[in-house]
């Protein structure tokens, strides 16, 4: 049993739609005892599963909205025609973990090993706060337009509704192959990857 929570926002406030799946961990087995779950095949996929669910998330706002996208420095993907200093100013939980991770690299002298940076996001991470979805609004508006991103050009960003064309199946064989593809800054790659 899984039950699926739509999270609008970041623990910092700004714009995330995100979504957690909180799965029930134990089971009765048929002679009426209760068992644990073996989690570990979830673990282990949670990163290919999330790939999953924002591919699936692009594609519905492409064929819902129009929206484009364009190629993030992180190697995600953003809206495009939203402004850098745009997507800065409502990535403050992001900003807030690289500055942290910039800090503790300068602090170690190397780059942070996974469990670090683990270890960073949770220590940095801010209570949960509720805030009225009206003032949240307010509020992200007011943070857009003081960067000059307003109304219309966030209208600027979505085409409308569209049919999506048939996926070129040799394109992403090419992209993950090519000299700057997957393997050109990892040495080892999972299905998350």
């Amino acid at each position: 049993t899984v039950a699926s929570f739509l999270h609008q926002t970041s623990r910092a406030l700004d714009p995330f739609p995100h979504v957690h799946n909180v799965v029930a961990n134990t089971v009765e087995d048929h002679g009426g005892e209760r068992r644990a779950l073996d989690a570990r095949g979830l673990y282990r996929h949670a990163r290919a599963a999330s790939a999953l669910a924002t591919a699936e998330m692009r594609y519905q706002l492409t064929r819902l909205l129009g929206v484009r996208w364009r190629r993030a420095g992180h190697g995600g993907w953003e809206i495009a025609g939203i402004p850098d200093d745009v997507l800065r100013e409502f990535s403050r939980r992001g900003n807030e973990i690289d500055d942290a991770l910039q800090e503790l690299e300068e602090a170690i002298g190397r780059g942070a090993r996974p469990d670090e940076i683990d270890h960073v996001k949770t220590t940095t991470r801010p209570n949960k706060t509720h805030v009225p979805l009206e003032d949240l609004l307010a509020d992200w508006w007011r943070r857009a337009e003081a960067h000059g991103f307003d109304g219309a050009r966030l209208a600027s960003c979505v085409a409308g509704p569209s049919e999506p064309l048939e996926p070129d199946v040799d394109a992403p064989y090419a992209a993950l192959a090519a000299p700057d593809g997957i393997c050109a800054n990892l040495s080892v790659v999972d299905r998350g990857d």
